[in-house]
Parts: structure tokens; C-alpha cells; sequence
């Protein structure tokens, strides 16, 4: 998943940036030194020195940023003394205020240092919290191989509004996937909720029509509770999938949420559009009178070697530069069925790539395919 990496064993200090940038300070000291031994008098290095120090502590680690400040803090007291024995009030001065400068130079790196140090906190604390909210989804349950792939549209969050679980269960393998009503940190509640209500009943409700009006119910008590303002408006789209042991055919229920695409082991890519559409979870309410009742089932074939490829609109609502979204269908189109890992990379790079390198929405990604 991007951007869950754990970073406790980060040495402390701003962010190192490019290789290219390593090399700055050396380049300013050593330039300050030809300029020195280049140029007559009153001309000197002092300011290309200067420079470096701050340069070193935005640029460097703390410990090598220390070391290049003491480096360069060396350099200046040795060109400043080594041309004369006798030095006057300037050269004094100049110490001075180069001291004054690195010695900045050093809080200011101890600052940032600090600043990381609790911004790896926050991060381990997010890591929890989303291992906490969002399940970690084995390679593998039942006769399915599996693979997600999640990212949040805020670079420095953790947790967006996509949710998804997998649970093997007597009734046989159960996935879900869905987005929450808006982006971001906003939906976390819900997020939680909704999965946790899911992991829960999936082992004790039989029917999926049935999973599917259990997670509704729990929907409208969530809203019911809740302090929001907003709270009657929350809600959230979601794909329920079953495949039972002794069966070739998927079972799939969507509330409100984009179609799934299955990729045929030949090749051959299909639109699941449900038979009937159905209102997202949360606004079961909403529904016309008489039009309540269970969820529209499909029953789709699915056979060894098919792949099936369950996204969120953070993925079909991704906009190029001339406003035109990015066509998912027509991105898969021709790809020979690869490892499934390496689909949802190479899904996630194209949407990134097609949007200019930022997302605007979080995206979530689940492929599963049959193996037996």
C-alpha cells in the first residue's frame, strides 16, 4: 500500500531530498575556498561560508549536518588566520559573525530533527490506527489470490475515506470495497464502522442480500449517533462479493458504488453493471415506498483464471489536464492478466501519471482471481 511504510528507523532530521543536493555544502565551502585564495584584498569567503551553514542544516541530516558546520566553521577560522599573524578588528568581526551564523545553523538543524521526531510519532500512531480501522488482507483465502492497493489523496495522511476487508468465512470467501461520502480524514468514523460491522457479520449472516441490509442498518445507527451536523448527509457506496467453495460463479451486490471489471483469462474484459441499482449504504431511508426489500444479487461466472478488479472513483474520476477522467477500462484493455500485485501497480502509476503526478481523491484497489 503507498505510503505505509513504517519510518521509526529514520536517522532524525529533514527530509534528504535529492542525491544532488547531498553535494551543495561541500560545493560552497570549497568554492569559498577558491574564492579566497582567487581574489585580492578586502575581498573573502565569509558569506560563501556563512551560507553553507544554513544550507547544511535543510539540506542534511542532523549529525552530518552538525559535522558540516564544524567543517566549515574550520575552514573559515583557518582562512582567516592562516593570511596573517597580526589579524586586525575585520577579521575578528568576521569570526564572529560566521559563529553566530553556524551556530544558528545548528538549532535550526536540531529543530527540524525534533520536528520529524515527532512527525514520526504521528505517523507510527496513524500506522496503528489504520491497521486498526483497515484489515491487512492475506495473498491468499480460499481458491482466491488476493492483492489491495490503497492511497490517500493528502499526502500526509494515513487514513483516507476508501475502505475495504476480505474475510474467509463458512459461507465462503466475502470482499468489500467502498468509498465514504467526501475525501480525505473526514470519513474515518464511518470508515471504521462500516468495515468493522462487516468483518463481524460476514461470519454469521448467511445470504449477502442479507450482509448487504445488516451493513445499512448499522449505517443509519452510526448516523443516528452521531454529533455531526452532517450526519443525516453521510454516506457511503460499496461492492459486496461472495464466492462459495463449491461454486465457478461470483455473488455481487452494489450499493450505489462503480461497477467491477472482470478480466477474462483470455484476455476479455467485462463491465459488471448491477441488474438493479441500489441506493448507497446509510440512505436505504431514501428509498421510494414499496421499492425496499433485499438487494439485487448478480451471479456473474467466474473461473480459473479470471481476475476480478474492484476500484474506487478516486481511480475513475482521475482528470488529465484538459478535464478529461481517466478510462480504466480502456487502460486494461490488451493487458495480458499479470501478477496481481504488479496490476495494481501498474493501475495506481497510470492514474498517477494521467494526473499529473497528484491525486485528488483517495483510491483503493482490490484484485482478486481465481486459482484452482
Amino acid at each position: 500500500m503507498d505510503g505505509w511504510a513504517s519510518e521509526n528507523t529514520r536517522t532524525p532530521g529533514p527530509p534528504a531530498g535529492p542525491a544532488w543536493m547531498r553535494w551543495l555544502v561541500p560545493l560552497m565551502i570549497v568554492s569559498g575556498v577558491v574564492f579566497e585564495f582567487a581574489t585580492p584584498d578586502p575581498y573573502r569567503a565569509g558569506p560563501m561560508l556563512a551560507a553553507a551553514g544554513p544550507l547544511a542544516a535543510v539540506t542534511l541530516r542532523f549529525r552530518a549536518a552538525v559535522a558540516a558546520v564544524l567543517a566549515d566553521g574550520g575552514v573559515g577560522v583557518l582562512l582567516a588566520l592562516g593570511h596573517t599573524s597580526d589579524p586586525d578588528a575585520h577579521v575578528w568581526l568576521d569570526l564572529v559573525s560566521l559563529g553566530a551564523v553556524l551556530a544558528l545553523s545548528v538549532l535550526i538543524a536540531a529543530l527540524l530533527a525534533r520536528g520529524e521526531d515527532r512527525l514520526i510519532e504521528v505517523r507510527a500512531v496513524a500506522d496503528a490506527a489504520q491497521r486498526a480501522v483497515l484489515p491487512t488482507i492475506p495473498r491468499r483465502l480460499g481458491h482466491l489470490e488476493v492483492a489491495v492497493r490503497y492511497a490517500t489523496a493528502r499526502s500526509a495522511a494515513r487514513i483516507g475515506g476508501d475502505f475495504y476487508a476480505a474475510e474467509d468465512t463458512r459461507y465462503g470467501v466475502r470482499l468489500l470495497l467502498g468509498d465514504v461520502r467526501g475525501k480525505g480524514l473526514d470519513g474515518i468514523g464511518t470508515v471504521g464502522q462500516i468495515v468493522g460491522a462487516f468483518r463481524e457479520a460476514a461470519h454469521h449472516v448467511p445470504a449477502l442480500a442479507e450482509l448487504a441490509e445488516y451493513l445499512e442498518e448499522s449505517t443509519e445507527r452510526w448516523n443516528a449517533s452521531s454529533q455531526d451536523s452532517e450526519a443525516d448527509e453521510r454516506f457511503a457506496t460499496a461492492v459486496l462479493v461472495e464466492l462459495r467453495r463449491d461454486e465457478a460463479h461470483l455473488r455481487i451486490v452494489n450499493r450505489g458504488h462503480i461497477a467491477p471489471l472482470l478480466l477474462r483469462g483470455g484476455g476479455r474484459l467485462c463491465v459488471l453493471e448491477p441488474s438493479r441499482p441500489d441506493l448507497p449504504l446509510g440512505f436505504g431511508r431514501l428509498a421510494p415506498a414499496g421499492t425496499t426489500g433485499p438487494a439485487a444479487v448478480d451471479v456473474v461466472p467466474f473461473g480459473n483464471g479470471d481476475t476480478l478488479l474492484l476500484y474506487t472513483d478516486g481511480v475513475s474520476e482521475a482528470r488529465d489536464e484538459t478535464g478529461a477522467c481517466f478510462d480504466l477500462a480502456d487502460a486494461l484493455a490488451g493487458i495480458v492478466p499479470v501478477d496481481l500485485s504488479e496490476l495494481l501497480w501498474l493501475v495506481g502509476d497510470q492514474v498517477r501519471a494521467f494526473s499529473g503526478g497528484e491525486l485528488a481523491d483517495d483510491t483503493a484497489l482490490m484484485a482478486v482471481r481465481r486459482t484452482e
